[in-house]
């Protein structure tokens, strides 16, 4: 997989509790009266529909307090605090009780939200974010392979693309006391380029790369997973193929 490197991103840390690594984020801890966030430009319409990937943590190390929050992804049109939000979707931890906590997905332009009550607050999850179309889906995994699935969550969400992308952060609503500690692992946008091209009748279109995938192709340095779709999904290749239980087609990278 290829992580995103965190000391690329733009850090804005009102508490001066952040620390940034290439892979890993402390949020040590978050209050919901400041306002800390980490985050990167990529452009105009550069999110659309998107599989991405991060792992959370909780850190049973300190004393996260009840109702403390940290986003610890997000894509948007707004830059700037969470809590200021008007676009985008984000996946962030809730303490909702002291040995309680949740994870949740918001759309802050329509405010549909779901979440799942994890419980478990010193463990690693491993999250994966996907939208296509208005459908937002939020999957948590045990383990980093992406095969022990615990739950899914789901909303509808904003059609729109989004340019900003956000590695966590606090959401400050004015409530001091709610202190929240808690890391950000591993962002893989799975935007890696593969470097198989297809021919669509009009262009070479090339693929795109997602090593959980159980389709593979050797390549004379590697062999990498390439991912697939519904036929009917907006990055659908034009190549079908048949799975073993229904007619899929390769992803386009996009």
């Amino acid at each position: 997989m290829v992580f995103e490197d965190f000391t690329t991103f733009t850090e804005v840390d009102a508490a001066g509790s952040i620390n940034v690594a290439p892979q890993q984020i402390d949020y040590l801890p978050v209050d919901r009266n400041f306002t800390s966030y980490v985050w990167r430009d990529d452009d105009p319409g550069h999110y659309g529909n998107y599989l991405h990937y991060i792992d959370c943590m909780e850190s049973s190390g300190h004393v996260s307090v009840a109702l403390g929050m940290l986003h610890v992804w997000g894509v948007s049109n707004t830059l700037g605090g969470f809590v200021t939000w008007t676009t985008g979707q984000t996946v962030y931890l809730y303490m909702n009780a002291v040995d309680a906590v949740k994870i949740a997905i918001l759309d802050s332009g329509n405010s549909n939200t779901d979440n799942w009550c994890c419980a478990d607050i010193d463990q690693r999850y491993y999250l994966s974010m996907e939208r296509n179309g208005t459908l937002c889906t939020c999957k948590t995994y045990g383990d980093a392979a992406h095969t022990d699935l615990l739950r899914t969550i789901t909303i509808t969400g904003q059609s729109t693309t989004f340019r900003y992308l956000y590695a966590g952060g606090s959401r400050n609503t004015g409530h001091g006391g709610r202190d929240f500690y808690g890391y950000v692992y591993n962002l893989n946008l799975n935007e890696g380029s593969t470097g198989i091209k297809i021919w669509d009748g009009t262009a070479d279109i090339e693929l795109t790369e997602d090593d959980t995938s159980p389709v593979k192709i050797r390549t004379p340095s590697a062999t990498i997973g390439v991912r697939l779709v519904g036929t009917g999904h907006a990055d659908a290749s034009a190549i079908r193929i048949f799975d073993g239980a229904a007619t899929k087609a390769f992803k386009k990278k996009v």
